[in-house]
């Protein structure tokens, strides 16, 4: 692996790099129509697809990386790198790689640089969040430099949506967390932690050239500086990280387009289930009802959102209505806690029942809501701490355990097979994202039949069930789906507001300048 001046190997992969890859050159300031300007919220955690679980890494690595497969705007699997597959039976796929495919640096893609790609995630040479997803595969083959085969221990219904991950040159693992190639649209030419990336088009991109040839991404927290920065017109585009209550400014500005939609995102408070005292869960039960999702959704979403009962959106073919609800209710949170064993100490007075902690990034908006949770909870005698981290160190906290409570917005709801990946017992990060330790057998044994069952009827009925459980036990507090919402200069054509947010659209953006 190379090394940088000023970089701490150990922690590299996420503190400031500087890069330069290729001829393209970052000095100067490009001629008006050769740059899109785009602002992110935070840096993302990891360059590699194989490692970055955040929204911010997601949405860079679909511009820097492609899988076999993609999803489509409908969530269906669709060729990417892939040209086509077949089924040869029901625990056999062979996948045929469209022809001339090239990595960022020139070199052929072949079926060993996916072999390699996956074994390195099934095999543990990365500790990598994916690693859950890949262990039904029993044996992958090479069958020629276009063609692959994957053997699977037993029939696995998700297996082409875990297919999404980027491919990577064979052999590169421990430089791709610096030096990122890929087979995307755009590779990265320059990254500042805390400043910007920036991205040039890839001249080999098989779906053709993007029209844009260079974007620049620019770490904004802020969400106040956001809206700044569009009002001074040194924007382009912001993509899903701007605040509700702004969206009314920017609406009468005719410089901007603003672009809702319903979107497949799910937020969500987590619970740390080995503490004792969230462990009991009458006392989840009463943080349920004590939260005022409606109120939330209503001023400080500005309606931009629809509550949800779970992860699944209820247009989705999965999604079960018949599930325990936690309406807010003060009288029933206190009683709820009166029985978990926390009476209030002092009847009005100030002393509270009891106190946790709650992490949350430093995002304006998450420090926000942190406050109006913070709030509510007081009102049913329980005082909870805030705490504030820049993304990387929250995340990081996340991952490990080391919290009470949290919230979190997940992205791409696509197969219902995602509740094993959230909460079967053998998803404990980093093997996949259960972050809140839940344990249930029944859970365990529903979600591993659901990933074996290919006929749909049979897995909505699998998957109801994990649904009813789920929200009976209060496993988290599912709180809304947020709508996609996009802001772009109204000379940018070529725009697709996807339910995904999918920022590979991008790619297909050019300026319409008179």
């Amino acid at each position: 692996m190379k090394s940088y001046p000023g970089i701490d190997p150990r922690t590299g992969w996420w503190i400031a790099i500087l890069l330069f890859l290729g001829a393209v050159s970052c000095g100067g300031q490009p001629s008006p129509g050769e740059e899109l300007r785009v602002l992110i919220e935070a840096d993302p955690a990891h360059l590699d697809p194989r490692l970055g679980s955040d929204q911010a890494s997601l949405r860079i690595h679909q511009l820097l990386y492609n899988g076999l497969v993609t999803i489509d705007e409908f969530g269906l699997p669709a060729p990417d790198l892939a040209e086509s597959w077949e089924r040869e039976d029901d625990r056999t796929y062979l996948f045929h790689l469209r022809p001339g495919l090239r990595f960022h640096d020139g070199r052929p893609v072949t079926a060993r640089d996916v072999a390699y790609t996956i074994e390195s995630i099934r095999e543990g040479e990365v500790a990598s969040f994916r690693k859950g997803d890949f262990e039904q595969l029993e044996a992958v083959q090479v069958v020629d430099p276009r063609t692959i085969r994957f053997r699977l221990r037993q029939p696995f219904s998700p297996f082409l949506t875990v297919l999404t991950v980027g491919i990577i040159p064979e052999n590169r693992s421990g430089e791709i967390a610096v030096e990122p190639v890929g087979t995307g649209p755009y590779r990265l030419v320059e990254y500042r932690r805390d400043d910007r990336l920036v991205l040039a088009a890839n001249s080999d991109y098989f779906r053709g050239v993007p029209a844009i040839p260079r974007v620049q991404f620019r770490i904004v927290p802020d969400q106040t500086s956001r809206l700044l920065e569009l009002r001074k017109g040194s924007a382009d585009l912001v993509y899903g990280d701007l605040f509700p209550d702004q969206i009314g400014w920017l609406q009468k500005d005719s410089r901007y387009r603003v672009i809702p939609g319903q979107s497949w995102k799910y937020d969500y408070i987590g619970f740390n289930l080995e503490d004792p005292i969230l462990g009991n869960p009458l006392v989840r039960m009463a943080i349920a009802h004590g939260i005022d999702r409606e109120s939330i959704r209503t001023h400080l979403l500005q309606g931009y959102a629809r509550l949800a009962t779970g992860m699944l959106q209820a247009d989705h073919w999965a999604y079960e209505s018949q599930v325990n609800r936690y309406d807010h209710d003060i009288r029933r949170a206190a009683a709820l806690l009166d029985q978990a064993g926390f009476p209030d100490p002092d009847g009005a007075g100030p002393e509270p029942r009891f106190r946790v902690t709650y992490k949350t990034s430093n995002s304006e908006f998450a420090r926000r809501k942190a406050a109006v949770f913070q709030e509510q909870l007081r009102r049913i005698g329980i005082q909870m701490e805030i705490r504030t981290y820049e993304w990387a160190t929250f995340y990081e906290d996340i991952r490990a355990g080391r919290f009470q409570l949290f919230s979190l917005t997940w992205t791409g709801v696509v197969d219902p097979d995602i509740y094993r990946f959230r909460f079967h017992s053998g998803m404990i990060p980093p093997d996949g994202a259960n972050r809140g330790r839940y344990r249930n057998p029944e859970i365990d044994l529903l979600l591993e039949e659901g990933l074996r069952e290919t006929d749909r009827a049979r897995r909505t009925e699998i998957y109801s069930r994990v649904q009813k459980i789920l929200a009976t036990d209060v496993a988290e507090i599912s709180l809304w789906h947020r709508d996609e919402i996009a802001v772009l200069k109204a000379e940018l054509v070529g725009f697709r507001l996807t339910p995904m947010g999918d920022y590979r659209v991008i790619a297909e953006l050019r300026w319409e300048r008179e």
